[in-house]
C-alpha cells in the first residue's frame, strides 16, 4: 500500500477517517498513516494483531535521512513536526522512540496481539512483513533482486 494521504495538505485532520475507512476494506495495512494512529485501529478491530518493528535508532534515522532527503510532505510534518529529517533528526529520532514506547506500553494494557519484530541489516537488503491472518508473510528481497517468501506464524 501507498502511504495513505501522504501529500494531503489536510492529512492532519482526515488521517484518522482515511485509515479507518481503508482498513475496513482490507485484510492488512502498513505504513502511514497507521503507526500514528496504532490506538484507534486497536480499539476499533477488537482481536487484531499488530506488528512492531524495532531496530537501532540510529540505523533508522540513517536510513529516513538517506530516503526522504530534503522532500517534505504533509505527512511528515503531522508525524514528525517537521516535513524533512534533514536537520531535524533529533525529533525525527525522539518521535520515533516515543512511538515505540508508546505501542510497547499498550500492549502491557490490552489484550490485542502485539508481536515484535527487529530488523537487523545484516539479514538481507530489505525486508516486508504483511499481516494476514494470523500468518506474517516475510518476503526478502536477496542479492539477486528476487522475492522469497517465508511464513512465519504468530499467536
Amino acid at each position: 500500500m501507498r502511504p495513505n494521504g501522504a501529500r494531503n495538505p489536510d492529512i492532519a485532520d482526515q488521517a484518522l477517517s482515511l485509515a479507518l475507512d481503508y482498513a475496513r476494506r482490507t485484510d492488512a495495512v502498513q505504513d502511514n498513516p497507521f503507526p500514528p494512529l496504532f490506538r484507534e485501529p486497536d480499539a476499533e478491530f477488537p482481536g487484531s494483531k499488530f506488528i512492531l518493528t524495532t531496530e537501532d535508532p540510529d540505523v533508522w534515522i540513517d536510513r529516513a535521512v538517506r530516503y526522504f532527503g530534503p522532500n517534505e510532505t504533509p505527512m511528515r510534518r503531522w508525524i514528525y513536526g517537521k516535513g524533512s529529517p534533514i536537520g531535524n533528526e533529533a525529533v525525527y529520532l525522539d518521535r520515533f522512540k516515543t512511538h515505540q514506547n508508546n505501542v510497547l506500553e499498550l500492549s502491557k494494557i490490552v489484550k490485542t496481539t502485539y508481536t515484535c519484530l527487529a530488523f537487523n541489516p545484516e539479514a538481507g537488503m530489505g525486508k516486508n512483513y504483511v499481516l494476514f491472518s494470523g500468518l506474517i508473510y516475510r518476503k526478502i528481497l536477496n542479492s539477486r533482486m528476487k522475492i522469497r517468501e517465508e511464513r512465519i506464524c504468530i499467536k
